[in-house]
Order: structure tokens, then sequence, then C-alpha cells
């Protein structure tokens, strides 16, 4: 048997314009929202179920979610080989501490470069993270790692941002609370 045709390896693979991409994206956006967040699922479950999707759909090698109090900012959901490393952070420390005073998303294509930046892994060589905000407040962070560096693209930072605001419901009503 010819490698290529060996189980469980692609046969062929097709070059897919922008629109493609963008239809792409939408779809599994929507699905996302339809199929989990209207869902009768407990809260955390949902962010088990949003992280998983997010992170098959573009092979993300960990997704988390992440609830911003007044005070810490808590892991809810994530998908991935482990928990992550820090699932209570003090909101003022860190590239989560930074997205949330910002309010702008924090791409790191290359974490040994920025010391002290907190993975779930050691194998991780690439962070992202997209604040949620609901009604001007971030009251969430959508929690992006990948295993090789410079491997967050223009496509997939534009996915993760059209992502990071569909979520909006997701933190909708929650409030500050103290965590």
């Amino acid at each position: 048997m010819r490698e290529r045709d060996k189980p469980g390896r692609f046969l062929h693979s097709v070059d897919i314009d922008g629109r493609g991409r963008q239809f792409i994206q939408s779809v599994l956006l929507d699905s996302i929202e339809g199929a989990i967040l209207r869902s009768s699922l407990a809260r955390a479950s949902k962010a088990c179920a949003i992280a998983e999707a997010i992170r098959y759909s573009r092979g993300y090698h960990w997704v988390g979610l992440y609830d911003v109090s007044s005070t810490y900012i808590i892991a809810v959901g994530w998908s991935g080989p482990i928990p992550p490393a820090r699932p209570i952070v003090s909101r003022s420390r860190g590239l989560r501490g930074n997205a949330v005073k910002s309010g702008q998303s924090q791409v790191i294509q290359d974490v040994a470069q920025h010391p002290g930046v907190a993975t779930t892994r050691i194998s991780s060589r690439a962070k992202a993270l997209f604040p949620v905000s609901v009604e001007g407040v971030v009251a969430g962070i959508l929690d992006v790692e990948n295993d090789r560096v410079n491997s967050f693209t223009v496509l997939d930072e534009e996915f993760l941002a059209g992502a990071a605001q569909m979520l909006r419901p997701f933190w909708r009503g929650l409030g500050s609370s103290e965590g």
C-alpha cells in the first residue's frame, strides 16, 4: 500500500480561496452558537464543548475558556491533553492580565522569546489570547496554544477574533463575581 493511501492520511487537499475559508469558519461558528451555546448543558460542559470544537476546527494544541472576575481570571473549561497550568490567576498579572487590561488580543508567536508567559505544557510554543467583552467590560478570555512557533496565521487570528465575538452570550449576564 502506498503511503498516501494508508488509512488516516488525507488523500488530497484542496486550496480554498478566502471566501471559501470565511464560509467554512462561519459555518463552524454558527454550529457552536446553535448546537452548544443554546443547549441545556451545564455551563462548564458548554465551555469544554466549545473549547473542543475550536481546538479541532484548526488543529490547535490546547484551547481554554476563562471567566474574568473583579480580582481573578478563572478557567471554566478546556480541551487538550492536560488541564491549565494555572487555572486561577490574578486579574492584574501576566499575559491574561494584559489582555483584560487592554481589551486587545495578545498573540505570542514564540513563547520562548517572552519570559514569564504561562503555557499549559512545555511543548506549547505559541499562544493567543482573545478577550471577550460584554457591555464594554472584559468578561472572558479565549486562550489558544499551539505546539509550533509562528503557527498563528492571519486566518487563525480572524477566526479566533470571530469566535470571541460569537462567545459573548456565554458570558452575558454573569456580572463581575469575586471568584
